[in-house]
């Protein structure tokens, strides 16, 4: 019986939308519907109020009635709609959708939206139509494609894409080169070709294209980045991590031992370690910066700033209860990847914010989804 509804309302659903594409060449563009038409509005709410959730009857009914009102040309309705539909993976309608929809002006940041949804339900060819399609693009877009094919090691792809953004006039900011760090350990040009492109360098730009050199165990090339930092004049800014304790804030260093608790302090990050290597921790030493011996590798990275002030959070609070720390760096990627293992294990959740977002991780899992590269 649900089967045959949902059947019904699919149906009707594809008529309305044939009937839309007969009537698309006639409607004009300078008559979008009114935000203050009731019907819109209720249809919009809906849209919203469903959020991810909307089962795929429902959102048949909505894209129904969106259509039989006459809003299907409406930039926000219709945005909305596709999201619901990449939701549901339902590819088939997100393709129709987009093939007539973008002679409007739709609001870039819900285009942005989906593109990122279909990028990491891996549907590259649907993002790159929307993409292509857009009437126009900032800077968000471009990093969120780029951002999306690296992800998947595509880096060719991303740096065809990153090529044809400067080709158009826009400027790459500190957001793509981050994204070009991500995993452009196969692929330095990547980060060459951000570095030529960026106006304004910082110091973690200088940093983040040495470690690239680091991991392709380039040396002399990622010496030769330190170098060029000095005859600039720029500084490195040193990592630092702070976590909140009874009204007093404890930062910490790479290696720091100034901390009136560091032995208890190291104690607890002695064992919070071999706990996660039993756990199948492996140290990401590709990033340490420095032509030294593997084990010398992962003393540096066991004392990195974030692991110190998650070792004191744990310390200081009680068991199952929430750990929140600050950093005024980007966390590196081996943190990254042993703080989600330390919150499985310790059945916590940890909430770091660095210089770019917040990272909740719980269970194993960080709500960034994604590989983040920057030493301390």
């Amino acid at each position: 019986m649900q089967l045959n509804v949902i059947k019904r309302l699919t149906a009707q659903t594809h008529i309305g939308i044939i009937r839309w594409n007969r009537s698309y060449s006639s409607v004009p563009v300078s008559s979008p519907p009114q935000l203050h038409d009731a019907d819109y509005q209720e249809l919009y709410n809906l849209l919203q109020s469903g959020k991810t959730s909307m089962d795929i009857k429902t959102l048949c009914k909505i894209h129904s009635r969106i259509v039989t009102f006459g809003y299907g040309t409406s930039p926000s309705l219709m945005a909305s709609l596709m999201l619901k539909y990449v939701h549901r993976n339902r590819r088939g309608i997100v393709y129709k959708i987009t093939g007539q929809v973008f002679c409007w002006s739709i609001d870039l940041v819900e285009l942005n939206m989906i593109i990122d949804k279909l990028l990491r339900m891996e549907n590259y060819r649907v993002a790159k139509m929307v993409f292509n399609k857009m009437p126009s693009r900032d800077v968000v877009t471009w990093n969120t494609m780029i951002g999306g094919y690296v992800r998947k090691a595509r880096f060719e792809e991303a740096l065809r894409l990153f090529r044809f953004m400067i080709k158009s006039n826009v400027e790459p900011d500190k957001f793509t080169f981050a994204s070009v760090m991500n995993g452009t350990y196969k692929q330095p040009k990547l980060g060459e070709a951000a570095m030529a492109n960026i106006s304004r360098l910082r110091s973690g730009d200088y940093v983040l294209l040495s470690n690239i050199y680091c991991s392709q165990k380039r040396w002399d090339t990622a010496q030769g980045v330190w170098e060029m930092m000095k005859k600039k004049g720029v500084r490195k800014v040193r990592g630092k991590s702070c976590f909140e304790w009874a009204g007093v804030l404890h930062p910490f260093k790479a290696g720091d031992r100034s901390h009136p608790e560091t032995e208890e302090i190291y104690k607890m990050l002695e064992g919070l370690i071999q706990r996660t290597k039993l756990a199948g921790y492996v140290p990401t030493t590709d990033l340490v910066t420095m032509d030294v011996s593997e084990e010398e590798k992962e003393g540096n990275l066991y004392h990195h700033s974030e692991k110190l002030a998650l070792a004191y959070g744990i310390l200081k609070t009680t068991s199952g209860s929430e750990v929140r720390i600050s950093k005024n760096l980007r966390i590196c990627y081996d943190c990254h990847n042993w703080i989600k293992m330390v919150s499985r294990l310790l059945s916590r959740v940890i909430i770091v914010r660095d210089r770019i977002r917040f990272h909740q991780f719980e269970n194993g899992l960080c709500s960034c989804g994604r590989l983040l590269v920057e030493v301390p």
